[in-house]
């Protein structure tokens, strides 16, 4: 019988926390990378990140903490590649992107749900993306061409899809269904209700797809395809910029944070005009929002890399180490160990309002292994055949160290300050090369083992070319990136 099956006692006493044990589930992949600094703001941040990816990926990524606990698509564009950098997520979006093309409309457009529990489908182009976006990552990350090879036919007729359906005479396109999603304009207390252009949101995508796409082609010797890719790219672009731009303020439509970071994300400002467009930027930042990110889901997963490239690695890290509203040190002072859905959970009512989200982390834990620690992998030389190491000495930090596990083996990056020099301790794994940026204000600065060669200075580094093995760099005369 069922009560000889079961034999239940009354608990000796009141429960407390300690007679409990939490059990994580999550998709069983190998943990490859360790990060660690000398902020502890900024090493919590990355804890709550890391355990949100953990959380959320089983199978699929999913929210674990929501009534939906279903596989949106909004987030995992960029949050990929920062998986990627913690753990071998490879096998994982195979599967991923497996289910997106084998539930691609007839008419090639796709849901921003996949697999379809929920049938909607809005046929956005913003969400669904990750069929371009994460495969082109995946290419340069893993080395795998299979991967462009198995889903260009579903990244080709996806871009299609946009062009015939949405695409406007002068080659923009106005639909975008999410927005910006939770971007700052959602904070309960917000003095700036001022969101992303729509049109300009889902137009800025489109000139990526399209990019990218013709670059799978190339990859994959379409090379007609690749050259009606590249020529509709120019035309999104063109149109793109009459319509959005204004090349007498240097300002692009809705003059927000994210307004700023497609374009510069995806290649789309004018040469001459980049400058000022960075300006604009930083000012939006650093003056408007007092160093604070007004971006939401989909501005944060380009926003980190963005300051970057664009010199601005000190404006990035500002963002980063915030402890006020909005921003992921706030989580943290209340009580966080993951990343919320929103900036102000803590004061949103219970709709809507996870507290375990990749959609705030966007590409955050691959910009600290890329800027602070300065593992960059090589999209000519895929799967970090060829790695580029370029640490940023920004801030308040005197030391990082860093690894990641590639399919080549570990490659370490380690950097401290000690006694006013900037000492570098680096390992490239067998069969590989790197590229290596030493903060130096002169070569001469640098002290070197046998075995580097000097290639040339590079604005505040020295930059050298290396095989395999350990390697040690101390610089004397350097100074931390920033204005």
């Amino acid at each position: 019988s069922r009560s000889s099956l079961f034999h239940f006692k009354q608990y000796p006493g009141k429960p407390t926390a300690a007679n409990f044990e939490g059990l994580v589930v999550h998709t069983d992949f190998e943990a490859v990378g360790q990060f660690a600094c000398s902020n502890d703001l900024i090493n919590k941040i990355y804890s709550n990140a890391r355990w949100g990816t953990r959380m959320q990926n089983r199978s699929v990524p999913m929210e674990p903490d929501r009534d939906e606990r279903m596989p949106w698509s909004g987030h995992p564009a960029k949050t990929s590649e920062s998986e990627g950098y913690a753990f071998n997520v490879a096998r994982f979006y195979d599967h991923f992107l497996h289910n997106y093309r084998v539930h691609q409309g007839a008419d090639g457009s796709l849901q921003e749900i996949l697999p379809p529990y929920w049938t909607f489908n809005y046929k956005d182009i913003v969400w669904p993306s990750v069929v371009t976006i994460i495969p082109d990552w995946y290419h340069d990350f893993y080395g795998d061409e299979r991967i462009l090879a198995d889903n260009y036919e579903c990244m080709k007729r996806f871009t299609l899809f946009h062009q015939k359906t949405y695409q406007k005479p002068d080659y923009t396109i106005d639909y975008c269904n999410y927005g910006d999603w939770v971007d700052s304009s959602w904070l309960k207390d917000s003095d700036d209700k001022r969101t992303t252009s729509r049109p300009l949101i889902s137009t800025a995508y489109y000139y990526h797809n399209c990019r990218i796409v013709a670059r799978a082609a190339r990859l994959l010797g379409k090379t007609e395809d690749a050259k009606t890719f590249d020529a509709l790219a120019d035309k999104v672009k063109e149109g793109f910029n009459k319509r959005f731009f204004n090349p007498k303020t240097d300002k692009y439509e809705s003059e927000t944070q994210a307004s700023y970071v497609f374009p510069l994300a995806f290649g789309l400002v004018p040469e001459d005009h980049k400058a000022a467009v960075v300006a604009h930027l930083v000012d939006e930042i650093m003056i408007r929002h007092k160093g604070h990110a007004s971006v939401g889901l989909v501005g944060m997963q380009w926003f980190m890399k963005v300051l970057t490239d664009a010199g601005r690695p000190d404006v990035a890290y500002a963002v980063a180490a915030q402890t006020t509203k909005p921003s992921w040190g706030y989580m943290v002072s209340k009580g966080a160990t993951t990343v919320w859905e929103r900036w102000d959970t803590d004061v949103q009512d219970g709709g809507m309002n996870g507290e375990s989200q990749k959609i705030l982390s966007g590409n955050l834990e691959a910009w600290l292994y890329q800027t602070l620690g300065g593992i960059n992998y090589d999209p000519e030389h895929p799967g970090f055949q060829h790695v580029i190491l370029h640490p940023r000495p920004v801030g308040d930090l005197t030391f990082v160290h860093c690894s990641h596990r590639s399919m080549y083996g570990d490659i370490v990056s380690d950097w401290k300050v000690e006694g006013g020099a900037f000492h570098y301790d680096v390992t490239i794994p067998p069969n590989t090369t790197a590229t290596v940026f030493v903060p130096a204000k002169e070569a001469k600065a640098v002290n070197v083992a046998e075995g580097v060669k000097f290639l040339r200075m590079e604005g505040t580094a020295a930059v050298y070319e290396i095989g395999s093995g350990k390697y040690t760099f101390a610089s004397s005369s350097w100074a931390r990136e920033g204005k």
